[in-house]
């Protein structure tokens, strides 16, 4: 990086390539007008998205798979098939990408409570170490 060079939020160069299907993922817009054309996201990321404040991935993609259970026999825990099924498929199946509550799951289930209580302490209450705990039961 040189001085006075553009980076973005996460302190990268403008310019580089970005992940496109998590770009796409994350914005319904961008979805319908570019799909997965990893060159047009790329391009709109670096000449616009940056400028309008849009994050390079919000998209949660265990959360989306944790959202429908008929993926998790699918996919089980590979995120890079989850956002390609998402944007090829699921954005436009209406599928959800975040009713899945694991707050809710973990009280609804005493021995992962106990689980992430003695081995990951509440603060770690979130979909990551839920599905960790899940792929191995």
């Amino acid at each position: 990086m040189w001085v006075g060079e553009e980076v973005d939020p996460t302190g990268e160069p403008l310019g580089l390539p970005i992940d496109t299907l998590q770009y796409a993922a994350s914005y319904s817009d961008l979805l319908i007008i570019f799909g997965s054309d990893a060159t047009l996201l790329n391009q709109h990321y670096n000449t616009s998205g940056y400028y309008e404040g849009r994050s390079k991935d919000l998209f949660d993609e265990l959360r989306y798979i944790a959202s429908n259970p008929d993926l998790i026999n699918v996919f089980g825990v590979d995120g890079n098939a989850a956002t390609q099924h998402y944007v090829t498929h699921g954005y436009f199946e209406e599928r959800s990408k975040s009713s899945f509550d694991p707050a809710q799951y973990l009280a609804s289930h005493d021995d992962l409570l106990n689980a992430f209580r003695n081995d990951y302490g509440v603060q770690r209450l979130n979909i990551t170490s839920l599905m960790d705990i899940l792929k191995d039961v």
